[in-house]
């Protein structure tokens, strides 16, 4: 695995919403594993969507990148694309170094 940080510049104005933001898309991770195990696909695409739609406002367009990737994961019903984009997204999240700019 690598270790290298992932540096992302967001911008200070909203400097204050990131770590509430972050620590609520490592709660998706946990949830994302759940639903995946019970083969809750419904609630993948759900938590799939709101990456989707909220990484790029903050700055994180890997996070919305991932989203996208989830909803056509699901709706497709592929479980092993599922958990290597889930996999992939931890892995970001652990990885991220923000500056603010």
């Amino acid at each position: 695995m690598d270790n290298r940080k992932i540096t992302v510049h967001v911008e200070s104005d909203v400097r204050q919403l990131i770590p509430g933001y972050l620590e609520n898309k490592r709660n998706h991770v946990r949830s994302l594993k759940c639903a995946l195990a019970i083969g809750d696909l419904t609630k993948v695409r759900y938590l799939a969507d709101n990456l989707n739609g909220s990484g790029s406002i903050f700055g994180f367009d890997v996070i919305s990148y991932i989203g996208q990737g989830l909803e056509s994961a699901a709706e497709g019903k592929n479980a092993e694309r599922i958990c290597m984009l889930i996999r992939s997204l931890e892995d970001y999240l652990n990885r991220l170094h923000i500056v603010y700019v």
